[in-house]
């Protein structure tokens, strides 16, 4: 996390969120769904297609993706995890157990970030192999696709940068334009996070400040991948002008099922939380 004064506003704001985990009040428009992101329960995610299963809690779980942060200055980071418990309580972390492809939980995490990062980025687009071993045995072996990475376009977006920042400058109510998927049927989910921020904000001000004072979070479930996102009327209600906002742009795959009495569920996804201020 960068502690320099000009960059602490956009290391807040790209921490990423479990939007989503909430109570919703639904809006919709061209068949584009927004959830006010409210402390209760999940009771939405029947209503966000193939993300569902996300919130859905299982005795295995085992992921493989990327999170990218940053307009200007891309940090990529590459991501797998996997445990298996018997209950809820105690998931215990299989490190020789969980493999992608050929890549073992405990080789992958002690490889550089550079090269974690660019085994997740030479998959991408494809299908990718989850396997468990359980005593010297492979248990399951299932293929899940791995979407592709998220790149905005900035020309077509509108999107400027303001000066000396890693913030971009977004125009209220425009379409935000990223590379097309077809081979992802579950369509986007897009994050939105905005803690009162603003491009006049002081480093006094986000110290003083109450985390939860002006807090707003959303989120909206674009159900086709077309390479276009666009916003529903109210999605960004409540932000002012020159309000600092963050955006996490996720595809994900999901695929669930069951060994003995257990269930499982595996993961591929691609993030990318992007940092904006708010102009007219």
């Amino acid at each position: 996390m960068f502690f320099n004064k000009s960059f602490l506003i956009i290391a807040i704001l790209s921490i990423v969120l479990a939007a989503c985990q909430k109570n919703p009040i639904a809006v919709e428009k061209q068949h584009n769904k927004f959830f006010e992101v409210i402390d209760g329960d999940i009771s939405f995610a029947s209503e966000i297609g193939g993300y569902e299963p996300g919130y859905i809690r299982t005795d295995g779980f085992q992921r493989f993706g990327s999170f990218k942060n940053g307009l200007y200055t891309s940090t990529k980071s590459g991501e797998m995890a996997g445990y298996t418990a018997a209950n809820h309580d105690y998931p215990e972390i299989r490190f020789d157990a969980f493999f992608i492809n050929d890549h073992s939980l405990r080789s992958f995490l002690a490889l550089e970030h550079e090269e974690r990062a660019s085994i997740v980025e030479e998959n991408t687009g494809k299908e990718v192999v989850y396997k468990f071993i359980e005593n010297g045995k492979e248990v399951y072996s299932e293929p899940l696709y791995l979407p592709k990475d998220i790149i905005v376009d900035l020309r077509l977006s509108n999107i400027i940068r303001f000066e000396g920042s890693g913030i971009g400058l977004y125009k209220k109510g425009l379409p935000l334009y990223i590379n097309r998927d077809p081979q992802n049927s579950n369509g986007i989910l897009v994050n939105l996070f905005y803690r009162g921020l603003s491009l006049n904000t002081t480093l006094d001000d986000i110290q003083n400040s109450d985390a939860d004072n002006g807090e707003i979070r959303r989120c909206l479930y674009v159900p086709v991948d077309s390479g276009k996102i666009e916003f529903p009327e109210g999605f960004f209600d409540g932000i002012p002008d020159d309000g600092i906002f963050n955006l996490q742009i996720n595809r994900t795959s999901y695929k669930m099922f069951e060994i003995g009495e257990e269930t499982h569920k595996l993961s591929a996804d691609m993030s990318y939380g992007i940092s904006l201020a708010m102009v007219r």
